[in-house]
């Protein structure tokens, strides 16, 4: 039966949690971590909903028979390299046993709309699970952009390891904050080169001193310095993970959750 492409509308949001639900499922069967409760399509429906909420008019949804067996949502945002459309992991989901290629058509009709908008770099967060779909939208000019993980601090052994000479290690704290914002032009400059080429705008960078420095005074972050001479070279921040809109990794309210992020924090791939 042919394929009947839709442009999604909050009636439809039921059938996209049912098929998000199903999805997450089978995710976890690679990836254990992740939590069960969205396999319940009406906690999966409401991750949709809000993502749905935030932009309606980025969504369309794939009928066949006139049942629900894909959906595609993105919304953009403006970012100092320009206007960036995202997909976030509650914004997509094919039936089983569907053909992938039914959301290089809903890409299709979701890309020409940002296109429209003047949103040049179109990106997807796509589950590591889910290789038929990284297959399919390699195939429409898609490409890797990274990779983040999850982990189980509960299961990890910590190995001793010998402290490397001449380097402080230790936990930021008050008085810290010019050491931690001399270190936050590096991930910027990082992130100018291939291949991400996202630039910052030169503006910006005080902007983002300050927010760095002020990790230092944040009893939500525990943050550890690396400190050569008196000079800061490193530091690795963790903060525990709110549940928002695009989060499908821990469950709601960090119940139970024991998952910290370091800069990222999703079993996941992103693609443009």
């Amino acid at each position: 039966m042919k394929i009947e492409i839709k442009r999604l509308t909050g009636e439809m949001l039921p059938q996209a949690g049912n098929l998000l639900a199903q999805r997450h499922k089978r995710n976890r069967g690679s990836f254990p971590l992740l939590p069960m409760s969205f396999e319940y399509p009406q906690s999966a429906e409401q991750k949709v909903r809000n993502i749905w909420n935030a932009k309606p008019d980025y969504g369309y949804a794939a009928f066949r028979d006139e049942m629900m067996v894909a959906f595609l949502i993105g919304e953009w945002v403006t970012q100092p390299w320009g206007r960036c459309g995202y997909v976030y992991l509650p914004g997509y989901a094919i039936a089983n046993g569907e053909s992938a290629t039914v959301l290089q058509d809903l890409y299709a009709c979701l890309g020409d709309d940002w296109i429209s908008d003047g949103v040049f770099s179109q990106r997807i967060y796509v589950s590591a699970a889910d290789t038929n779909v990284i297959d399919a939208l390699f195939d429409i000019g898609f490409g890797k952009e990274r990779v983040d993980a999850m982990l189980d601090l509960r299961l990890l052994k910590i190995p001793t390891v010998e402290e490397p000479k001449n380097i402080i290690i230790r936990p930021a704290g008050a008085g810290d904050n010019e050491h931690l914002g001399n270190l936050s032009h590096n991930i910027m400059q990082a992130l100018a080169s291939p291949p991400y080429w996202h630039p910052t705008i030169p503006e910006d960078y005080l902007e983002l001193k300050e927010g760095w420095s002020e990790l230092a005074d944040d009893k939500d972050w525990k943050v550890w310095l690396a400190i050569e001479e008196g000079v800061s070279i490193g530091c690795v921040g963790f903060v525990r993970n709110k549940d928002d809109a695009q989060d499908m990794l821990t469950t709601p309210k960090n119940i139970g959750s024991c998952v910290n992020q370091v800069q990222s924090d999703e079993s996941s791939n992103e693609l443009r």
